[in-house]
């Protein structure tokens, strides 16, 4: 036997109804979104000069992102094969707005070899999160896992607000004349919010 609804009784479930779905968790549906690129294009780095003026050498391995929205969070993870990574710099670029991820770093160790134990965006990634708690020189070579880059006053968090789409690049600076390497994953993880 089927009940008939009442017409304040219909208009009170619509409103119960209406009520419910109001209240479901802001996670259901959201408007941030992770996206992950990489770039596992092999790059060579550069000696430095021969002395005694000794310019360091240096090069872009770049990332262009086509998307618009506004970035909440940024995370950066190499791969970079080097005998001594207390060589080199890593900075992170968006416009005009460089931020040192590693400088001078290698391992209390004796082998300083590497970023990442792996090679062309597989296996163990170095990876630069503002969230860390650890920083490179509290680490050992080759790196793997997620680390803090080396500069408070410019973390990757002076991108947070900022736009998502344009050209992220890493510069990677070879400060030696003595050893070669080359950056064989540069990574961008970003969460943001559409527009």
């Amino acid at each position: 036997m089927r009940r008939k609804l009442s017409a304040l009784g219909g208009v009170a479930a619509i409103a119960l109804l209406a009520t419910a779905m109001l209240a479901a968790p802001a996670g259901a549906k959201t408007k941030t979104k992770t996206k992950t690129l990489s770039n596992a294009t092999p790059v060579a780095i550069p000696d430095a000069g021969p002395p005694p003026d000794e310019i360091p050498g240096a090069v872009f391995d770049d990332i262009g992102i086509g998307k618009k929205g506004i970035v909440k969070d940024i995370n950066v993870g190499v791969q970079i094969t080097h005998p001594d990574t207390s060589e080199l710099e890593l900075w992170l670029l968006k416009g005009d707005e460089p931020i040192p991820l590693s400088l001078n770093n290698s391992g209390p160790g004796a082998d300083d070899d590497n970023f990442g134990s792996g090679t062309g965006c597989v296996g163990g990634m170095t990876v630069f999160d503002g969230a860390a708690p650890l920083r490179l020189f509290n680490a050992n070579n080759p790196f793997d896992g997620s680390f803090r880059p080396d500069a408070d006053d410019l973390p990757l968090g002076v991108y947070n607000g900022g736009q998502l789409k344009g050209t992220w690049r890493l510069l990677v600076i070879d400060e030696s004349n003595l050893q070669t390497g080359t950056i064989t994953c540069f990574q961008l993880t970003a969460r943001y919010k559409k527009q």
